[in-house]
């Protein structure tokens, strides 16, 4: 398959809308219940279920229905987590303390995400033209440059190129 910046758009655009209709729809039952604890489990089984499939959705043999799966299902987990963790944040504390509450565990939320970024990051800054000078069979730096540079330089070789299939591996061992 061929990836277009739209259709990453869509991929992020799914995820987004599956965890707010899932926190819109396990919200109230949450409240309702008090089962907290079980709803923000069930959701990480889900999210996590999710990570896992991922593993090989993302491999280049991955379909795009695995990939939209897998984002599915993490949409869905990160909406039970959600709902789970910000509930029952907001009932540990005054009425008067609520809005702080909320807004501290999304600022937590936001933190460990930019923290995560961070990190992957510095591992594919790291790995990457490791793995690349690795598996491409080349010695023009340049080439292993752009390659590294950028992920859509890949597609301009057929799928059985040998510099293709060497940058294809390199991705997945550093993913």
């Amino acid at each position: 398959d061929d990836y277009h910046d739209d259709i990453w758009d869509y991929r992020r655009l799914d995820h987004g809308c599956d965890e707010t209709v899932q926190s819109e729809q396990r919200g109230d039952p949450t409240v309702a219940r008090a089962n907290k604890q079980y709803m923000l489990f069930t959701g990480l089984m889900i999210r996590l279920l999710g990570v896992i499939l991922m593993i090989d959705a993302r491999s280049a043999l991955g379909t795009t229905f695995q990939l939209v799966f897998c984002q599915v299902l993490q949409g869905i987990g990160g909406g039970f987590a959600s709902i789970a963790v910000q509930v029952s944040a907001q009932a540990a504390v005054p009425h008067a303390d609520v809005a702080t509450v909320t807004a501290m565990v999304l600022l937590v939320t936001e933190v460990g995400n930019s923290v995560g970024s961070a990190l992957a990051s510095g591992v594919w800054a790291t790995y990457m033209p490791m793995e690349l000078k690795k598996h491409v069979p080349t010695n023009n730096q340049t080439l292993l440059d752009d390659l590294f540079g950028s992920i859509m330089d890949i597609t301009l070789y057929p799928v059985d190129d040998p510099i293709r299939v060497g940058a294809v591996t390199a991705y997945q061992a550093v993913m």
